[in-house]
Order: C-alpha cells, then sequence, then structure tokens
C-alpha cells in the first residue's frame, strides 16, 4: 500500500505539471494479496470511477484528487 501511494505522489505531481489546470483522481483498492492502483482525468462532464456503492467492493478502497 506505501509504494502505491508513493506512485501516486510521483505521478500526480507529474500529470500536474503536463496539465496544471486539470483534476485527476487517484482509486486506490485492496485486499489480503493485492493493491490495484487506477487514475483518471476529472471532467465536469463524467462522474468518478467509482460505484456510489462502496460496500459493494471487495477489500479497502479509498481515492485521492490531485
Amino acid at each position: 500500500m506505501l509504494i502505491a501511494l508513493m506512485i501516486v505522489d510521483v505521478w500526480g505531481g507529474k500529470l500536474k505539471c503536463l496539465e496544471p489546470e486539470s483534476d485527476f483522481c487517484f482509486i486506490i483498492d485492496c485486499d489480503e494479496n493485492y493493491v490495484t492502483l487506477r487514475f483518471h482525468k476529472l471532467r465536469s462532464n463524467e462522474g468518478m470511477w467509482l460505484s456510489d456503492d462502496i460496500e459493494g467492493y471487495d477489500g479497502a478502497i479509498g481515492y485521492i484528487i490531485v
């Protein structure tokens, strides 16, 4: 999990350098064996790539907006 947070820190900084006016959503979910990191550019006409039902995810999930 710590590596995923470090990647968010580095990638978030790089993406903001490339597109400072844009916001990006990093989604991290994990279970006992795996950590998955996804990201997407936030657009006003789209929602976040998260289900409204947080309980439907198998493990812990969180997101960070950069």
